[in-house]
């Protein structure tokens, strides 16, 4: 009678685990960059982040995919309008990712967040947020974009960046502004560019599964049959 190797099992069960791999990987949930990341490169048209107001700037997106992600990266376009008054940290600007189940950003969770830095002023360029946590983007939640500043405590020595517009024109819905720290309220008139990107949550594919049942069956086995033999 011939016998199942339980170390061949085992090596088995655990390759078939290791080599279990995302559908694809770096996939676009949402942009609205143009072709090649391109945008609308006119500093005068791009919406304000912090200035004597403390603006701050929001976007909202949904997963628009059946499955969840977790976060690789965000890609945004800015400039350094104006520098502050005293430099160093009051010339960051930081962005923030939210998620909501009700899609509220003023009860948002914060899931992560980064702080940008130039040197180039009323230059714009494109930002690539690598993500260090990988939150999960679910199909079913609400997720934001934020962008502020860290105020001056004269609020007219803030720092001024200008969020780029995109150059596809869609329709003017998602966006939020909020002054002073303030609330977060529904804005209009803007075009922010912006793109996610995710990796498939590793979850098995069904033949994975079957290779899978295969190996602890053929396990189950080899105990059963020693276990009759020393009996």
């Amino acid at each position: 009678m011939s016998l199942i190797d339980p170390r061949g099992v085992r090596l088995a069960l655990a390759a078939l685990i290791l080599t279990v791999s995302p559908i694809s990987a770096g996939t676009i949930l949402v942009s609205n960059f143009g072709l090649g990341n391109t945008y609308d490169t006119d500093i005068a048209d791009s919406w304000a982040i912090g200035s004597s107001f403390y603006l701050g700037n929001a976007v909202g997106f949904t997963n628009p995919f059946s499955i969840s992600y977790t976060l690789s990266q965000i890609t945004v376009a800015d400039n350094l309008f104006s520098p502050s008054a005293d430099g160093g940290i009051f010339d960051l600007m930081n962005v923030g990712f939210w998620q909501s189940a009700t899609n509220d950003l003023n009860a948002a969770t914060p899931l992560e967040s980064w702080s940008v830095s130039t040197t180039d002023f009323e230059t714009p360029e494109i930002f690539t947020l690598n993500s260090v946590l990988q939150p999960v983007i679910d199909p079913s939640d609400f997720y934001f974009i934020t962008q502020t500043i860290n105020p001056e405590p004269n609020a007219n020595n803030n720092a001024e960046w200008g969020w780029q517009w995109n150059n596809l024109n869609p329709v003017q819905t998602g966006y939020y502004s909020a002054f002073n720290g303030g609330s977060w309220f529904a804005g209009s008139g803007s075009s922010p560019v912006f793109s996610v990107s995710g990796d498939p949550v590793n979850t098995p594919e069904p033949g994975s599964f079957a290779l899978l049942g295969g190996a602890v069956i053929g396990l189950a086995l080899f105990k059963a049959r020693s276990s009759r033999r020393k009996a």
